[in-house]
């Protein structure tokens, strides 16, 4: 997917941030693929569901952290217990509106977070998301 059509996963409980993501997203790269989860639950669903298969597929995750029932570090932890096969074919970023120092760390220190980005979803972002994806 990444090749031909960058695939990006979007997990936000706030369904007017995921609208605005994915338009940024969509206007920058028009043949993007880019599907949105409001419930995190079912967006790790749904990457566990497809990138758990032994295909060459690979898409980028935009997470946000703060979310209720489960956080975007919640939802990393399930993703970094399911071993490199889901984790070699996910970048995954965290884009969030929170500037707390703490939440930068954490993501920084975590091997499977690419990056750290904070709301909302600038075009210089996608270029820099969409430049490093065929890696």
């Amino acid at each position: 997917m990444i090749t031909k059509h960058p695939h990006f996963i979007i997990v936000d409980d706030d369904p007017i941030n995921n609208f605005i993501t994915k338009k940024v997203i969509t206007h920058i790269i028009p043949h993007a693929e880019v599907i949105t989860f409001t419930k995190p639950e079912e967006g790790l669903e749904y990457i566990l569901s497809i990138f758990a298969k032994p295909f060459n597929d690979k898409a980028i995750l935009l997470l946000d952290i703060n979310m209720p029932i489960m956080t975007g570090w919640q939802f990393m932890e399930v993703l970094e217990k399911k071993g490199s096969i889901v984790n070699e074919r996910l970048s995954t970023y965290i884009l969030s509106s929170s500037v707390d120092p703490a939440d930068k760390e954490r993501a920084k220190v975590n091997l499977q977070i690419s990056d750290y980005i904070v709301k909302p979803l600038s075009h210089e972002a996608v270029l820099s998301i969409s430049s490093m994806k065929a890696e």
